[in-house]
């Protein structure tokens, strides 16, 4: 049962809460509505006969589960940082925006007056559900929950794994944290790779050549830039918690539920062996996936279709049905009030000279094929490996271009398909050969995966290891996320001013360009991360113009578009290169609406500080209500 009530407490009902505030009820019916659906979730496996584990069953789970959030809580100490090729910002900005929210669809925290109906932020709001009900700030429960999802997914599958504790201990784990065929060549440096590219290369198909930097493997492997990720990748090396992570939960879930569905967790009431059915579970998440992100819905369809048809009974179907007509009805106010791209992706015939050649095939997948191909020889029932080998093949045949990744057609099928399509097809050959009683297939089964997903693992997350003790932060404050110093100034400055709308000097680097302090206090701000949100497409001019004329500013000060805007604050770091010429320069300008407060003593150049305005502060109900300043120090 545990993929139920991973599937109940993480996805139904912040779901449920999500579609009642989004049908305008008040807060007292919304919390009502959770409670009764959160009943019945639990009492529903109860009228099957279920009944909890007792102790004893439960304490290896329990020790595994807590061992694992320990090293990743140490690993998260040792560098928790926003990573240049991540989104967390971006991530955390939505999470904020939801925490704080007032009124529903969410008011925009990057872009006052608009609100998010634009982007599938089901992901996002579940951590913002968690956090506003256990008072959290939202920095902080981010931080939890990238320590949460991979406990969870490791459950998932330690709860439908069968034999010996070291046995299920390390094969819920190398479920948890799969690796491809690349892992070991990356890792023991037969295709040496850019150092700062070391965390991402062991999780990407071998596409990439063109950022290898010699060995024969680097001749092997051509073509373009298409990354393959794990929970090892996303969230010990990004620290991210985008939409994919969840649905990488939502995997482990679905996968759970249709091993358990055959007597692998042994709750005996009488003599009557209760047994989970898992096509509503695998039907429920396909609806949840659109939700969670749409590049994943040909991976759950394939799923859902498989549970309800396997067995050929028509109580499959018809429960199939019930679930993803419930999940459905959960997730329509949602549906209804989003405002996506109208931008589709479009199917068709793979070119052959953007296929993988058959080496190149072969390194990235030749573990999981010998594996499969040994549990064949030996006659094992391989249905269940079968839809994932469906998706790496059919990502070789088919071609789903997103008409927004230029050149990088095959960027984001390959990323969200082939990355599920790994963790899936590691997680079915090492059930199936659980399910074995022969030991030394298991052992056989088991060495070389997890072997790949320990040199991943290392490979990855080694430079955060090797930090010094001394450097190593074990609280979880979302101070941390602030790595540079005039960043942590002006944090500590502003976090006693009154809340406002604020204008805030990004970074040059597009990708990277993130308003962490506005964000972290939780103020609305006009410099939101335009080069991601333009991507979007349907926001694509408005977000360009708007970061064009954020960028001016800096360059001509005018002291009317502020106030035509709200803007109380604007903030000035380091990276503008002003020296004390140049800041009085903007503050005569801006005189008198707008007054200069420096930050740093420092008496050389560049200063830092914020202009701020004038006027008395008024604060809007809609600025800095949650999470309160109090609350971040």
């Amino acid at each position: 049962m545990t993929a139920w009530f991973s599937l109940l407490f993480v996805f139904i009902v912040p779901t449920a809460d999500l579609g009642l505030r989004l049908l305008g009820l008040p807060s007292a019916a919304v919390f009502a509505g959770d409670l009764v659906l959160l009943a019945f979730g639990i009492a529903w496996p109860h009228r099957s006969g279920w009944r909890w584990p007792g102790l004893r069953a439960l304490t290896p789970a329990v020790l595994n589960c807590v061992a694992l959030a320990a090293a990743i809580y140490v690993l998260r100490a040792c560098a928790f940082r926003f990573s240049p090729f991540g989104e967390n910002i971006y991530d955390l900005h939505y999470i904020v925006s939801l925490v704080q929210a007032q009124q529903w669809p969410a008011a925009e925290l990057w872009n006052p007056g608009s609100v998010i109906t634009h982007y599938y932020y089901l992901g996002f709001y579940i951590v913002a559900f968690y956090t506003r009900l256990l008072g959290l700030h939202p920095g902080i429960g981010y931080a939890l929950f990238l320590i949460l999802i991979p406990v969870l997914v490791f459950a998932n599958y330690w709860a439908v794994l069968r034999g010996a504790f070291v046995f299920r201990a390390l094969a819920a784990f190398t479920a948890t944290f799969p690796a491809t065929g690349l892992s070991a060549l990356v890792a023991s440096g037969a295709l040496p790779i850019a150092e700062h590219l070391r965390g991402m290369a062991h999780v990407r198909l071998p596409e990439w050549a063109d950022l290898a930097t010699g060995g024969w493997l680097a001749q092997v492997a051509s073509g373009d830039a298409y990354p393959i990720e794990s929970l090892a990748h996303l969230i010990g090396w990004l620290g991210d918690l985008h939409p994919p992570v969840f649905t990488f939960l939502l995997l482990a879930i679905v996968i759970g539920a249709l091993f358990g569905e055959v007597g692998a967790e042994p709750h005996v009431r009488g003599a009557v062996r209760v047994q989970l059915d898992a096509a509503p579970i695998a039907a429920a998440a396909v609806p949840l996936s659109f939700a969670l992100n749409p590049w994943t819905l040909p991976c759950f369809a394939l799923l859902g279709a498989y549970a309800m048809l396997r067995r050929r009974e028509a109580g499959d179907v018809q429960a199939g049905l019930l679930g993803a007509g419930g999940a459905l009805v959960l997730l329509l106010p949602l549906l209804l009030s989003l405002d996506l791209p109208t931008g589709s992706v479009s199917l068709a015939w793979l070119p052959a000279e953007r296929r993988s050649t058959i080496p190149l095939f072969g390194l990235v997948w030749g573990p999981l094929l010998c594996v499969s191909l040994l549990l064949a020889l030996l006659r094992l029932r391989l249905t269940m490996v079968l839809p994932f080998i469906a998706m790496v093949v059919g990502l070789e045949i088919l071609l789903m271009d997103d008409p927004y990744a230029e050149r990088y057609e095959r960027f984001n099928g390959v990323l969200k398909i082939g990355s599920l399509a790994l963790a899936g097809w590691t997680a079915a050959v090492l059930l199936l050969a659980a399910r074995d009683a022969r030991r030394w297939l298991q052992v056989l089964v088991l060495t070389p995966l997890l072997a790949l997903s320990v040199l991943q693992l290392v490979d990855a997350l080694a430079p955060s290891a090797r930090v010094p003790m001394r450097e190593r932060n074990w609280a979880l404050q979302p101070q941390r996320m602030l790595q540079r110093e005039d960043h942590r100034e002006l944090y500590a400055a502003l976090s006693s001013q009154c809340p406002g709308a604020t204008l805030e000097r990004r970074q040059h680097n597009a990708y990277t360009d993130s308003p962490l302090v506005s964000t972290l206090l939780g103020w609305p701000t006009y410099s939101g991360w335009s080069a991601h949100l333009s991507q979007i497409g349907a926001m694509d001019e408005a977000e360009r113009r708007r970061s064009d004329a954020m960028q001016q500013w800096f360059e001509r000060p005018d002291a009317a578009s502020l106030r035509a805007l709200s803007i109380r604050y604007v903030l000035v770091d380091r990276s503008l290169g002003w020296d004390a010429r140049t800041v009085q320069a903007h503050a005569r300008a801006l005189a008198p609406a707008f007054r200069f407060e420096q930050v740093s003593a420092a008496a050389v150049t560049p200063v830092i500080g914020y202009f701020v305005a004038s006027a008395p502060c008024v604060p809007d109900a809609t600025a800095g209500a949650a999470p309160t300043t109090r609350s971040m120090r």
